[in-house]
């Protein structure tokens, strides 16, 4: 009899009780909960860190094709002297494969004849049609993961600075855009390309290329007319689809949203983020607004940014409109500050 007893006890003991199993399994829960935001944050510091990656090798390929042709290559797009649009048949990101370890794709390629141009050029869309990994950040949700587009035309997550038209007076209350000559001028880059003497404002000091995540298929941009008309999406579209690499037009004129004045707590960077498609009043589909034309990252709190030396910049989102202008534009001789003189290290 006592010895079944203690068989009893021993029972017992050796078991969980459902409040201990619950109890356990608080403790997983909370453990798990604690552990995941910070897995998901050395998730985002990778991704960030591949992203700045990217960013530097294009800024080593604009300097290897300066040191080949004595000139950094063109915009793909820009303003002419009257103000008005004009293109290049090729990108920026076209002209550099060769110093990316992809010249079989430059090679395959007819110059002479836009990227989807199939009747004069069949390589041209079988290669813009290839994924150039150091085109695409990891950090872009909104792109198919294959780096393609529903035509399997390749992306590209960054985009060469082609014109700014931020007003270069920044007077409280005024549009911070300004369209007219000469205020609006071309970026670091611009069409038929540059040379060394274009920077007078310093190399380190340049802006040429800045982060350009979301474009695509989802938020469709209507601005630019295709001059083939070929292999367009959506179905039928005749304009230009800006986020693909070898499109000339993936080249960016930063403006600031539309309605934007000088003294409001204007976001130059990332703008209607938090609110993705964008509000009624500045939707994702609209020129100027999110990603479209406009610098954008899905890093939290700015945009990782490529100067003509090379070196890559995280851009915070605060950084004040004329801050902004005077990195961008290769040429004024202005010391980089605010309005108020508050200089670019302040931001």
């Amino acid at each position: 009899m006592t010895h079944r007893n203690l068989n009893t006890r021993r029972s017992v003991h050796g078991a969980f009780t459902l409040i201990e199993l619950l109890v356990v399994i608080s403790i997983i829960s909370i453990l798990i909960s604690l552990l995941l935001p910070a897995v998901q944050n050395a998730r985002q510091a990778g991704q960030r860190t591949r992203c700045i990656n990217n960013m530097h090798q294009l800024g080593v390929a604009l300097e290897l094709h300066f040191t080949r042709s004595l000139r950094y290559p063109t915009s793909g797009l820009g303003i002419d002297a009257d103000g008005n649009d004009e293109f290049e048949t090729h990108s920026t990101f076209t002209h550099l494969l060769p110093f990316l370890d992809a010249g079989p794709v430059y090679d395959q390629m007819d110059l002479r004849y836009p990227y989807n141009d199939s009747a004069n050029a069949s390589g041209n869309p079988l290669a813009s049609r290839n994924v150039i990994p150091i085109f695409l950040c990891p950090s872009n949700p909104l792109r198919k993961p294959t780096g393609q587009d529903a035509l399997r035309y390749g992306y590209t997550d960054y985009a060469p600075i082609a014109v700014v038209d931020i007003d270069s007076a920044g007077t409280a209350g005024s549009p911070v855009r300004n369209a007219t000559l000469p205020n609006a001028t071309h970026g670091a880059l611009k069409v038929a390309g540059t040379t060394s003497a274009s920077y007078r404002d310093g190399t380190s000091n340049t802006i040429v290329m800045m982060e350009a995540g979301g474009r695509g298929e989802q938020y469709h941009m209507a601005k630019f007319d295709d001059p083939v008309g070929n292999d367009l999406l959506p179905a039928g579209s005749a304009v230009r689809n800006p986020w693909r690499w070898a499109e000339p037009a993936s080249a960016i004129t930063v403006s600031g949203p539309p309605g934007a004045r000088f003294g409001d707590r204007v976001r130059i960077l990332n703008n209607t983020s938090a609110q993705p498609g964008g509000p009624p009043s500045c939707a994702w589909t609209v020129p100027n607004c999110g990603p479209n034309d406009e610098p954008f990252s899905f890093h939290e709190g700015g945009v990782n940014t490529l100067f003509m030396d090379a070196h890559v910049s995280f851009l915070p989102g605060s950084i004040d409109p004329i801050v902004m202008r005077r990195l961008l534009t290769p040429l004024e001789n202005i010391p980089i500050a605010d309005i108020n003189g508050n200089p670019f290290s302040d931001y």
